[in-house]
């Protein structure tokens, strides 16, 4: 019964030849078939005449998804029956990140499929004629698979640039024998002698290079005179360092750019990194970012903007007053020292794990948190690990968890209360770098509201007493071109009056739903037409209207707080959106990364109808400027004075004019590491957390000053509270109060 499938394969056609004609969505049920594993229905589909190389709207194609997924059969199925090994740049057939079917084959994701399975699919793509001409050399390599590497380069057909980034990744492993196989098979390896010797020669890479698939790369000079930095759409700066003269690796050393060409500019960059390599063209000079946009149309008058103050230091939702993650009059430290104990009020544990932020109110401290049963560890990989690792798809758990809420005291850190909303298997998965209890509380001094996403919303008053719950079924969220990836919510609630507001952004659906805060009842309801999405809603308050914004894939669009009406709309906007809409200085903004866009666009408030920007344009009646570069993937910028700061992932720090849009300044917050954490002001400093356990202090202002690095001891992916001269983290395993020792209370 082994080979049952590919019999039905055969006689199915004849067994249907009477049946109705193929119905126009057969390729898309194809697709969902191989995305689900199911490898009778496929077999059935393709009898029926289903277009192998059918994708889903996205690029994905069912040798797409049974590759990712490790499905060999399914994989050997697909192929025999016309599916196509390896498509070109150009076509639907890839992903929209470029990746052929051996390249994801080659991932060494082992939360998806065994090695074994993988190393099948492997020998059956280059044995139906897929990556002929070495795309994927860098990919199998850093994976392990060596033979498939020989047999790919041993037929001759093998892209010269893609040997040179093969050998440039074998010399980094010192595996000199395969490097050696490289050089004899038509790899050039550069003189030792060959070092960029000047300023001057690095300022000639700089330039646009552009990909078949349409991709392009920028090369500016960087901070210092020795690098270079290559601007990337979606997949964030990387700073590079020159090793000899055709090769440039970034500071990690996990990135390889191999410069082709003997001329200045080159004619061709080969990018390397990870398990993916991509060749760009030369295609212009490097376009500098403007000193300022122009600012046309008419200007509203501006809204009055709230002043905070020692007395105003409630932290009652996400990012704290007005959203905007400021607190002045704080008197925080610059400096501490948690293992010792210094500036540092308590250090209280936290059970499971959630990256949900705390908040304070009076005296209490709320958080949330999901906890694993038995003696389960929930898996957790940041950024950097889950590079390290390959593994960057969800978990999907079938231990019970339970969802809990947490009341701490926040002068000792004594738990005063913790309350169980649900328990249970969670009914969606989540990624490795996420929880289960992303989203931040919310309170208005009397609720205190808990969202889990797909596991309810729960309301209790300060005492832990439940008052209200709502259950909204499953939200399953991830990738919008590939729903197989669940990634789970993270959009936190916020109240506005009488209303608890949550954007419930998923796969199946999206809406904004408005709840009365006392009673659970549902007020206003207002569908979207959206695809996933993670930020967090914001409430403008102008001097003539309040406006709910909202940002996700599609459309940032700004709404009637009361009614759910909608009132303007922008669109073009990276991928996965993440960070919440924040104002400063009379305008909003809204950035996003991921995908083909990165932009950044500073609105004025009041706007009407749909404002998106026309091809080319930096600026309209309602957008004062824009850039469709530079934008961040998952921390939240931050206003502060007249300055906008944009911390990228990986540690670039942007600093914008936010009236303007003029760039002040773009530097390095620290050598290496990943940033999910929000940045957060306080008295002229700013507090930006890394996912690895640092917290560096940076002076604020028009030029670039680190004031202090603190070490954590654990990984930060939440955004910290400031309440009354505290500075509140929530760490992995603890919820620790940093305060001056003087300020140090009970």
């Amino acid at each position: 019964m082994r080979y049952s499938w590919r019999l039905l394969a055969l006689l199915t056609p004849l067994l249907c030849a009477q049946i109705a004609p193929q119905t126009p969505d057969l390729g898309a049920q194809l697709v969902a078939a191989a995305a689900a594993g199911d490898l009778n229905e496929v077999s059935i589909l393709l009898a029926r005449g289903a277009n192998p190389n059918a994708d889903n709207g996205f690029g994905i194609t069912a040798l797409y998804s049974a590759a990712d997924w490790g499905r060999h059969e399914l994989v050997q199925l697909l192929l025999e029956n016309g599916a196509n090994p390896d498509s070109s740049p150009t076509s639907r057939g890839r992903s929209p990140w470029g990746k052929t079917p051996l390249q994801l084959a080659a991932r060494s994701n082992t939360n998806v499929a065994a090695p074994d399975a993988r190393a099948e699919i492997i020998r059956l793509l280059i044995e139906h004629g897929g990556g002929t001409e070495g795309e994927a050399l860098v990919d199998l390599i850093r994976a392990g698979y060596l033979d498939a590497v020989r047999t790919i380069v041993a037929q001759g057909h093998a892209n010269p640039s893609y040997l040179n980034a093969a050998l440039a990744v074998a010399q980094e492993n010192q595996d000199k024998e395969l490097a050696a196989f490289f050089i004899a098979s038509g790899a050039t390896e550069p003189a030792a002698e060959d070092r960029f010797s000047s300023v001057e020669r690095l300022e000639q890479l700089a330039g646009l290079y552009r990909a078949q698939s349409g991709e392009t790369v920028t090369l500016q000079r960087g901070l210092e005179d020795s690098e270079l930095i290559l601007e990337r759409a979606g997949r964030g700066d990387l700073i590079l360092v020159p090793a000899t003269l055709t090769i440039l690796r970034s500071l990690d050393r996990k990135a390889v750019v191999e410069v082709r060409g003997r001329t200045l500019p080159p004619s061709e960059l080969v990018v390397s990194e990870g398990k993916s390599s991509e060749v760009f063209i030369w295609t212009a000079p490097a376009v500098k970012r403007p000193t300022a946009a122009p600012i046309v149309g008419r200007i509203p008058d501006r809204p009055r903007v709230p002043k905070l103050s020692s007395d105003n230091q409630e932290w009652a939702s996400f990012r704290g007053p007005d959203g905007s993650g400021v607190a002045d009059g704080a008197n925080l430290p610059t400096e501490w020292d948690v293992e010792q104990g210094i500036n540092v009020a308590w250090k209280t544990p936290i059970p499971g794990l959630g990256h949900s932020s705390p908040i304070v109110w009076g005296n209490r401290v709320f958080v949330t948190t999901a906890v694993p049963g038995g003696n389960t560890v929930a898996t957790f990989r940041n950024f950097s690990e889950a590079a390290r690792s390959g593994v960057l798809a969800y978990v999907r758990e079938d231990v019970p968890f339970s969802w809990r809420i947490l009341a701490l005291d926040k002068d000792t850190g004594t738990m005063l209360w913790e309350r169980m909303a649900r328990e249970g298997v969670p009914r969606t998965a989540r990624h490795v770098m996420a929880s289960h209890a992303n989203q931040t509380p919310v309170t208005d001094g009397t609720h205190v509201v808990a969202w889990f996403g797909s596991e309810g919303v729960y309301c209790y008053d300060f005492d832990g007493n439940l008052l209200w719950s709502k259950d909204l079924g499953p939200v399953p969220s991830g990738r919008y071109f590939d729903p197989g990836y669940e990634w789970n919510t993270a959009s936190s609630p916020i109240i506005y009056k009488n209303l608890l507001i949550l954007q419930v952004d998923g796969i199946n659906e999206a809406y904004l739903l408005a709840l009365d805060v006392a009673t659970g009842e549902e007020v206003w309801r207002a569908e979207r037409d959206e695809h996933p999405s993670w930020p967090t809603p914001f409430i403008y308050e102008g001097a003539k209207r309040a406006e709910l914004v909202t940002a996700a894939i599609k459309y940032a669009r700004g709404y009637d707080p009361t009614t759910g009406t909608e009132l303007w709309r922008l669109g073009l906007h990276g991928d996965f959106p993440t960070p919440t809409p924040i104002a400063g200085r009379g305008l909003i903004f809204v950035t996003s990364a991921y995908g083909t866009l990165e932009p950044i666009y500073a609105i004025r408030p009041g706007a009407s109808g749909d404002i998106t920007l026309a091809n080319h344009q930096t600026s309209n009646d309602w957008v004062a400027w824009s850039t469709r570069r530079g934008g961040a993937g998952i921390p939240t910028p931050i206003v502060y004075g007249d300055l906008l700061y944009v911390c990228r992932g990986g540690g670039i720090l942007t600093v914008y004019k936010a009236e303007t849009g003029e760039r002040v300044y773009q530097a390095r917050i620290t050598q290496g590491g990943n940033y999910s954490a929000s940045p957060v002001a306080a008295d002229g400093k700013i507090y930006f957390a890394s996912e690895d356990g640092e917290v560096i202090v940076v002076k604020a202002g028009p030029k670039f000053k680190r004031l202090a690095l603190n070490h954590m001891g654990e990984p930060l992916m939440a955004t910290p509270a400031i309440s009354h001269g505290m500075l509140i983290f929530r760490m992995k395993e603890h919820l620790v109060a940093i305060a001056t020792q003087s300020e140090r209370r009970g």
